[in-house]
């Protein structure tokens, strides 16, 4: 025992060796990282100084160039005012005033025409420099710096000046110039204080961090003189600058406060963090030794359990069960046996106690909720256990608390010796994952919506403006039919015109058609004016309300002085007829009818604006409201589906609903429905206000007659051929003289050819670079105030090139009636016709 126990302790402290060798290392590591570190931060300091002194040292040199660009300013000044007169001292004061403004380092200058100064500013205390020669100063100079040496500005400093200050002195010849050669007039001298520069560019903030001095090398002996800063700052420790701005060397020098060694705080910093860098390494390292040296002590231990841990972590995560079936079982029974069981995620996903699922398994396979699923579920088990392959499933379940979830089953079946099987299963909550995929798919359900309805009515717009062309070449010569043949002596068969008539009335039609068709896409050409939607309510509910059956009794509540909405009086008729007709067909036996009118204030949080996009302020709301028997919750969020209907088979195309939508949010506003089943249903429009105030712009006594058709020469836009014959057709035979144009830059090549035109009668959308309202543009800028009418078949073209509201210009939809089109024409010449 004596000679055991201190082998023992060896043999223990010889297996914490690898510790003992990464301890070692890390503080290696450590010392070493710090003398870097060290390092880093001197170098860190010396980088920060010197870029402070390479700032400094480029604002000095900008400082004197902007002082000898100064100088060179007020050198030419002098010339300009000598070519006058010879400038008095007042003269020089205010263009050395004006040449210096804002410099504060300038001291002194002095003007010496020829060699002998004769102005100087300012004047009051150096009065006997006048007549004083300065050829020779400042001090003994080399010769080829010396006056009249060249024409350059010459930069003498630092000297000090007669007040015992650092200055600098620029020295620069006034000159002028006749035909051959230039003539030097004079010197210009400029003194500038050093301290003021330097405080100008901003060398007192430097001294707040940095030791700072400035050094020039004297000419005699080559001694080096301070001009500014500290007296204990040397070379060899300093970061330096040279600074070129005059014949002698300026040096800086600069070094932190307190020297280059780093902070002790920022040092000590930086050696706690090694420390505990090194420790969170040593740790693990510790920890898989200590691991190591126990792991003799529990490998018997781990033999025992490899074979269920290796089960078990195949199946992580989730709730993890491991039962065994009975010889010739493939299902689960009570005779199974739990060996393994997650206890606290059994309550966590199933909602009941561990004890109850181990004592009888088949407890949890029997919650599910769809019994055709639970079938699958168990057929899936059963063959996998015959088979011994895995098997998995996706089931929803209600747990014991009323929760319904949906569970994820992965089960892999084994057969043991004894001809038992052990199902290790594990079980994960998808629910989240479920919920998540619905709404994916709810989210691409109404995107896809929305892309059909944007293309369908992409679709529609274009159909309706092939269709308004066609209708548009239909009715005009229909028109012109119907002239021809009451021209015609005697008069034709009184049938004939009644065919003609008819046709036309079908043509009109089809018009209305292709107009309810934008308004369903929220293309159609309004035209909005302020009205009052109490008189809408009034007249649609006075004449409809007659076309209701008695057993449905109408009451309206009507806010008086209800605000003006800018809105389209037809279009806001047509969608009110259609919620009535709505509430008609929801009320086959009878019921009631409310509809109202009230105003209201939006603010910036209010639903209306969070949710429909409303801006804030004032908005009329009109409400239809009935009692019938309502519209089902997972029909109503489809109501303004185009083609979407709850009525019977033929008795509605589902567009109505549509139409409203479209044309509300064309106008600026929202429509909102909401409904129970037997209690009715209630739909919102919401109407914004427009303070602008009405257009006085198109009184009658703005349509002067013009002088007449025979003297209106028409330009005709129009790509559509048969269009532009029956429009070209129509005008000429009133007396009109029209010129044919097939797209928009061929109209406006007529038009440079032609400049004396009328009238612009142009499409809107054609072929080539200038559409419609490019080409009016065009032609009013070599033509101001000329008069245009704007034809289209598709109202989503491009809007009008002028303010709404102009006299000068009109809009009319195809298919357009010849009487319509020439009473366009005048119309808008008679407009015209003051400009």
């Amino acid at each position: 025992m004596g000679e055991g126990g201190p082998g023992m302790a060896r043999s223990r402290a010889l297996q914490y060796l690898p510790t003992l060798v990464v301890g070692l290392a890390i503080l290696l590591v450590i010392f070493l990282t710090d003398a870097q570190h060290d390092r880093v931060l001197q170098q860190a300091k010396r980088e920060e100084v010197s870029k402070t002194v390479d700032s400094l040292r480029s604002g000095i040199e900008q400082r004197i160039d902007d002082d000898i660009l100064s100088s060179y300013h007020l050198a030419n000044a002098l010339e300009a005012a000598s070519r006058v007169r010879t400038p008095t001292q007042a003269d020089f004061e205010q263009l050395v005033q004006e040449a210096f403004e804002g410099r504060s380092e300038l001291l002194l200058t002095e003007f010496a025409p020829g060699s002998r100064t004769a102005r100087v500013h300012p004047l009051e205390g150096n009065e006997a420099r006048l007549g004083r020669d300065i050829s020779g100063t400042p001090g003994e100079l080399p010769g080829e710096i010396r006056v009249g040496a060249s024409f350059a500005v010459l930069v003498f400093g630092p000297l000090v000046g007669t007040d015992g200050r650092n200055v600098v002195v620029l020295r620069l010849p006034v000159l002028t110039t006749n035909d051959k050669s230039e003539i030097v007039e004079g010197v210009l001298s400029v003194q500038l204080d050093i301290a003021e520069v330097l405080e100008q560019v901003g060398a007192s903030d430097v001294e707040r961090k940095h030791d700072l001095a400035i050094l020039y090398s004297d000419d005699i002996g080559g001694v080096e003189k301070r001009v500014y800063g500290a007296d204990d700052i040397s070379r060899e420790a300093a970061v330096s600058e040279e600074v070129s701005i005059s014949d002698r060397n300026w040096t800086i020098l600069a070094q932190p406060r307190g020297g280059w060694a780093p902070e002790s705080g920022e040092k000590l910093r930086y050696r706690l963090y090694l420390a505990l860098l090194g420790a969170v390494v040593l740790a693990p390292t510790l920890l898989a030794n200590r691991y190591a040296v126990a792991r003799r002590e529990t490998i018997g231990e781990l033999e025992a359990i490899r074979e269920k841990l290796t089960g078990v972590i195949a199946n992580l995560p989730g709730a993890v069960l491991s039962h065994t079936m009975p010889p010739g079982r493939v299902s689960p029974g009570p005779e199974d046996r739990v060996e393994f069981f997650n206890k606290s995620a059994c309550e966590e996903i199933w909602g009941v106690p561990a004890s109850a699922a181990e004592a009888h398994v088949a407890v949890l396979w029997a919650m599910g909720t769809d019994a055709e699923r639970q079938r699958e579920l168990e057929r899936k088990a059963a063959e996998a256990a015959e088979r011994l392959t895995p098997f998995s499933d996706t089931i929803p379940i209600r747990t014991a608390d009323g929760a319904e979830k949906w569970l994820q089953v992965r089960s892999h079946p084994t057969r043991l010796s004894d001809g038992s099987t052990r199902l290790y299963a594990l079980v994960a909550d998808v629910t989240a994952d479920i919920e998540r995929a619905a709404e994916l798919e709810r989210q691409r359900e109404l995107t896809f919506i929305a892309q059909k309805n944007d293309s369908l009515g992409k679709l529609t717009g274009g159909v309706a403006h092939d269709f308004n062309n066609l209708l548009a070449v239909v009715m005009g010569n229909q028109e012109l039919l119907r002239e021809a043949l009451l021209a015609m002596n005697p008069l034709p068969d009184p049938q004939l015109l009644d065919f003609v008539e008819s046709s036309v009335r079908a043509t009109e039609r089809g018009a209305d058609l292709t107009r309810k068709m934008l308004a369903f896409a929220g293309r159609a050409r309004l035209e909005p004016a302020r009205i009052d939607i109490n008189d809408i309510v009034r007249e649609t509910a006075a004449w409809a309300g007659r076309t209701l059956p008695d057993t449905i009794h109408v009451e309206t509540i009507l806010q008086e002085s209800l605000p003006l909405v800018q809105v389209d009086r037809g279009s806001a008729e047509s969608a009110l007829l259609n919620l009535i007709i709505n509430a008609r067909d929801a009320m086959p036996d009878g019921g009631r009818l409310y509809i109202e009118t009230f105003s209201l204030e939006l603010e910036a949080g209010h639903p209306y604006c969070r949710e429909r996009g409303l801006a804030p302020g004032t908005c009329v709301e009109l409400v239809v409201r009935d009692t019938g028997k309502g519209i089902a919750p997972d029909a109503l969020p489809r109501i303004f589906e185009p083609f979407f209907t709850t009525k019977p088979p033929a008795s509605g195309a589902g567009l109505g609903l549509s139409m409203v939508k479209g044309f509300m949010e064309q106008s600026g506003g929202a429509v909102i429905a909401s409904s129970e089943l037997g209690e009715g249903t209630t739909v919102r429009l919401l109407f914004c206000t427009n303070d602008a105030s009405e257009d006085g712009g198109r009184s009658e006594a703005a349509r002067a007659v013009h002088t007449g058709p025979g003297e209106a020469r028409i330009l005709l836009a129009e790509d559509e051929e048969d269009v532009r014959q029956t429009l070209a057709s129509a005008l000429t035979r009133v007396g009109y003289n029209v010129t044919e144009a097939s797209s928009g830059d061929a109209a406006f090549e007529v038009f440079k050819n032609s400049p004396e035109i009328d009238l612009l009668l142009t499409d809107i959308v054609m072929p080539g670079k200038l559409q419609g309202t490019d080409l009016a543009r065009a032609v009013r800028c070599m033509s101001p105030g000329l008069p245009v009418v704007f034809l289209s078949g598709h109202a989503s073209g491009p809007s009008d090139p002028d303010e709404p509201g102009d006299l000068r210009t009109l809009h009319l939809n195809k298919p357009v009636s010849r009487d319509e089109l020439v009473s366009a024409v005048e119309t808008v010449l008679g407009r015209a016709a003051p400009l």
